[in-house]
């Protein structure tokens, strides 16, 4: 019941927004919803890149940013916007690129979701045994070295090492 009550809410809502009856909103809100989501706009891309602007400001990562922007100023005064162009742009990429993905393929945000949580659950069982920590780190140093190999052949002072290489962080 409780559900169904969220659901009428929504409904109504939608209802309102959309212009329609209130029972068609409810089967647009349980039958359509992604599809509603999932549609891109210029206003969408807009969104993605602020929400790359501020994952900068996330708990994991504002410890480090004193550090970080202490190094950049050292290599040049405006290399801090460098350091946070090439981190908004990445993640506002990557968000971007897997949403359209999810979209084209047909994949709904639950999807998403639980291969998230999966993949997260079998990081921090990787995490609890230095024996699947070494066996990982042997399988990923491949493309450890090619990032290290790509990385020692740019000249990352200034402006644009600082964009570089928090751009592939």
């Amino acid at each position: 019941k409780r559900a169904a009550s969220s659901h009428s809410k929504v409904a109504k809502k939608w209802a309102a927004v959309l212009g329609i009856q209130p029972v068609v909103a409810l089967k647009l809100c349980t039958r359509k919803l992604e599809l509603i989501v999932m549609e891109f706009s210029l206003a969408s891309y807009g969104f993605g890149f602020l929400a790359g602007v501020l994952s900068t400001l996330s708990p994991c990562v504002l410890p480090i940013v004193p550090i970080l922007l202490g190094t950049a100023i050292n290599a040049h005064p405006r290399a801090p916007l460098a350091l946070a162009s090439g981190l908004a742009i990445s993640y506002a990429v990557i968000a971007t690129t897997v949403a359209w993905l999810g979209s084209n393929l047909g994949l709904n945000a639950s999807t998403f979701r639980n291969v998230g949580a999966a993949v997260l659950v079998l990081m921090g069982v990787l995490l609890l045994s230095s024996t699947l920590q070494q066996r990982f780190a042997s399988a990923a140093s491949g493309i450890s070295n090619a990032g290290n190999s790509l990385l020692s052949r740019w000249k990352l002072d200034g402006l644009w090492g600082q964009f570089a290489t928090h751009f592939l962080t």
